[in-house]
Order: C-alpha cells, then structure tokens, then sequence
C-alpha cells in the first residue's frame, strides 16, 4: 500500500512542478497528427482513397428532329431512354424542363414558346432562324443542323 501512495504522491509531485507539461504533450501530439496528415496529402496517400467516379463516355444519340406547327418532334430511334437530358436550340436557348426524359422508341413533343434564353426570354420563330439543336443526357450526345 505504501508503494502506491508513493507512486502516486510522486505522479502528483510531478504534476504540481511541471503544471504545462500535460498540455504539452497534447499539443505536440496534436501538431505531429497535423503534420503527418500534411505530410500524407502531400504524397497522395490520402487523395488515393478517394473514389473517383467512374466516367463513361457518351455515346452519340440515334433520333430524328423536326420542327413543324410551332413544336420540336424529337423521335429517340433507340431501344434505351435518354435520361437527364438538356435540350438546347442555337447554343444558348434551353428548354424550360431542366432534365427531360425521351423515351425509346417514341416521339417526344416540345414547344417552340418553352424553349428560353437565362433572362426568360422565349425562342421567336418568326424572327430567329433554327439553326441547330443539341440533346446532351446522362447516356448520350446529340447534335442536329438546320442549316442545310
């Protein structure tokens, strides 16, 4: 029992004399974590194990587009849907659904008047010329020219 309490008193002694060494040791552990972790950062240890994903590449889209009456047929020859897909006219008028779906096999209909710029103003007809139209989905890349 008496060499307990000596130990202990000691340990307490030592305490009372060195009252920061404690925190001491805290800190410089703490600042050896930080500079391992920049240390491992830096030699890509850590950037290693995250998971990049994976990038497929787009395959061009099969279909048809037509503009007549006022709206875009857009006929998806494919046996898969198009997902996730903008629609943009003349490079900067986008379709006002922010992702579209156009089923395979099918016809997709679209309004000339839905088709806008960022400021909200709708594709003119009768004073813009369709130029050209571009589909970009999650499965898929299409372009069209008008000017033929």
């Amino acid at each position: 029992m008496k060499n307990k309490e000596s130990k202990l008193n000691w340990q307490q002694e030592f305490i009372k004399q060195h009252p920061f060494g404690f925190l001491t040791i805290i800190v410089v552990s703490i600042l050896i974590g930080i500079g391992y972790f920049v240390y491992a950062s830096t030699q890509g240890i850590y950037t290693k194990m995250l998971i990049e994903p994976e990038v497929i590449p787009k395959k061009d889209l099969i279909g048809m587009v037509e503009y007549k009456n006022k709206q875009l047929l857009i006929t998806n020859q494919e046996e898969r849907n198009w997902t996730n897909c903008q629609i943009i006219l003349n490079n900067n008028y986008k379709y006002s659904q922010s992702l579209v779906i156009i089923k395979a096999m099918d016809i997709s209909y679209m309004n000339i008047s839905d088709i806008t710029l960022k400021d909200g103003t709708r594709f003119n007809p009768y004073t813009t010329k369709i130029q050209n139209l571009l589909i970009d989905c999650s499965n898929g890349y299409g372009y069209w020219n008008f000017n033929k």
